[in-house]
């Protein structure tokens, strides 16, 4: 069974999935930042093993980004990345977010975009060498404003 942790911060087992995804496999180098400290980091575990990590970064009240999403090699093409997603989609919504931003490596974009993420610039940059894009989803759709008029 997959269960998740939220901390505020990351855990040494979300460091330890960042350190062996981005770093050993893609060659990352400044994995860890400032943001980690204001992160609510999650991390899925299967039974007691820890298997993925994302964090969740307030930028506005009703804004969320999501980043640092890593799934250990051995539990890739088993939905666990939707998962993970999906419970930090959760998460950004308890705390009143309205949107979720990100920025994906341009080969995750089709990852992303199957869970309803959209470009929102199109611009492809540079991060550590590896291609990005910006991505955002709105989890809240404002409401119309269903007043009749009575003239």
């Amino acid at each position: 069974m997959i269960k998740e942790k939220f901390t505020f911060g990351p855990t040494p087992e979300a460091l330890a999935i960042r350190k062996k995804v981005f770093e050993d496999e893609e060659g990352f180098t400044d994995d860890i930042d400032e943001d980690d400290k204001r992160a609510i980091s999650c991390v899925l575990y299967l039974d007691e093993l820890p298997i993925a990590t994302a964090r969740l970064i307030e930028i506005d009240p009703e804004t969320y980004h999501l980043g640092r999403v890593a799934v250990i090699k051995e539990m890739r093409g088993k939905k666990v990345g939707t998962y993970l997603v999906k419970f930090i989609e959760v998460k950004a919504r308890s705390l009143g977010a309205r949107k979720i931003a990100l920025s994906s490596q341009l080969d995750k974009k089709g990852f992303y975009a199957s869970l309803g993420y959209k470009e929102t610039t199109g611009e492809i940059y540079l991060d550590q060498g590896y291609p990005h894009v910006e991505m955002q989803k709105i989890l809240v759709k404002p409401k119309p404003n269903k007043r009749k008029c009575r003239y």
